[in-house]
Parts: C-alpha cells; structure tokens; sequence
C-alpha cells in the first residue's frame, strides 16, 4: 500500500511540472517583431507648404561664455542663502 501512495505521489509531482516554453528570462526582454512598412499613395496626401526664409531678416545673436558644468558629480552649489523673519501669532 505504501508503494502505491510512493509512486502516486512521484507521479503527482512529475505531473505539475510546468512545461512553459516562456522562461523567467524572457519576460525580462520584449517580443521581437518583423516590422511591415506601408507606401502611402501620393494622391491621398496633401502637398506640402514650403515657406521661404530670408536670412538677411532673421535676427540673430551672439553666443556670450557657457557656463561648464561637470556631469561626473552631484554636488551642486547652492548660492547664498535667503533669510526670512517669522511672524508669531
């Protein structure tokens, strides 16, 4: 008797087993798809507007001295320091 319950319970085991092809590693990457394109007919659009600029009119500006921030740190100065007087109530 006890030989029986042994192997029902082997065979349980091996019966829930999940035989899922999607492993925990792939739900870390996206699904992969095969990109279709589309041609858009051209009489299904409308032409487009160009605009001409005349550089002569463009006002223009002159660049002064950037300001060089180092990107490696996250200190950052914070300037001089407001005072304000509380009130009591």
């Amino acid at each position: 008797m006890q030989k029986i319950l042994v192997l029902l319970l082997v065979l349980f085991v091996c019966s829930c087993k999940d035989n899922s092809k999607e492993t925990s590693v792939g739900l870390l990457h996206p699904k992969v798809v095969e990109a279709r394109g589309y041609v858009v007919p051209k009489d299904s659009m409308a032409e487009p507007k160009v605009i001409l600029v005349d550089e002569s009119k463009l006002k223009k500006v002159p660049v002064g001295n950037p300001k060089v921030v180092p990107t490696n740190t996250n200190v950052h100065p914070v300037g001089k320091p407001k005072v304000v007087m509380g009130v009591r109530i």
